[in-house]
């Protein structure tokens, strides 16, 4: 063996020690991410960097659909699932919530997206989740992630994507994915979604995307509300009923 292919050779054993080194510890850091010990159904429950609910009546026997939400930079999960009433909506259409929290003031791609990644895994593996029907859904900052996060959308210790569909509100495309819309190419897969944002908005965000989305071929629906950069009355009903209703394979 020539000392070129030798070099190659040790590389490619290194390559793979390191993969099963960095795989091993994604591992052990999934349990720093464990449910507590006692799960009840109707309350706000925490876990590292953020929390979970279980609908009332819940019943470890049946599927339930899982919604993760990202919040504002304005306010904190929990603030997020009650200004919007998100544990009535769960408790009404029989939905899990995951709400997860940012670690820092705004939503960055490192390691926040490790974090969803983790937390949407232990939740998957842990509690009755029907997999085909995950919505990722996120307002402001947390919409913005919510894009961002459709190139991070691919099986992660699992042969599933993270979500199925995604809804986002008042959050642009932000620079990875607006790259490569400049380049004409969109993620893969291609998830269904729900966009909205408001005309008075300054740069209406997300209309660019739900356009270019569109324009791709993606299964997409745009909701542009006439006022500012807010949750409208009515929002999270209609993007529940859309979810609620759409054929996920």
């Amino acid at each position: 063996m020539s000392r070129v292919n030798i070099a190659f050779f040790i590389l490619y054993i290194a390559l793979i020690l390191t993969g099963i080194v960095f795989s091993a510890a994604q591992l052990n850091d999934i349990y720093d991410y464990e449910l507590p010990d006692k799960i009840e159904s109707g309350k706000l429950m925490r876990m590292k960097h953020g929390c979970f609910y279980l609908p009332k009546g819940y019943n470890n026997k049946k599927q339930y659909p899982l919604v993760i939400t990202l919040h504002p930079m304005s306010t904190g999960e929990e603030t997020f699932i009650y200004s919007n009433n998100l544990t009535d909506y769960a408790d009404k259409r029989g939905y899990i919530l995951l709400a997860v929290r940012a670690t820092k003031l705004v939503w960055e791609e490192e390691p926040d997206s490790g974090t969803i990644l983790k937390m949407a895994s232990v939740i998957k593996n842990k509690l009755p989740i029907n997999r085909k029907r995950i919505l990722l859904t996120g307002f402001s900052s947390g919409g913005h992630f919510t894009l961002t996060m459709l190139l991070y959308n691919r099986r992660f210790f699992t042969s599933e994507p993270l979500f199925t569909a995604f809804a986002a509100g008042g959050g642009g495309a932000g620079y990875e994915l607006g790259i490569m819309m400049k380049k004409n190419r969109t993620p893969n897969p291609r998830t269904p979604g729900y966009i909205y944002w408001g005309k008075k908005e300054p740069g209406v965000p997300g209309k660019e995307v739900s356009g270019y989305l569109l324009n791709h071929g993606w299964n997409i629906v745009a909701n542009e509300h006439p006022g500012h950069h807010f949750v409208p009355d009515g929002e999270f009903e209609r993007i529940f009923d859309w979810f609620d209703n759409l054929e996920l394979n």
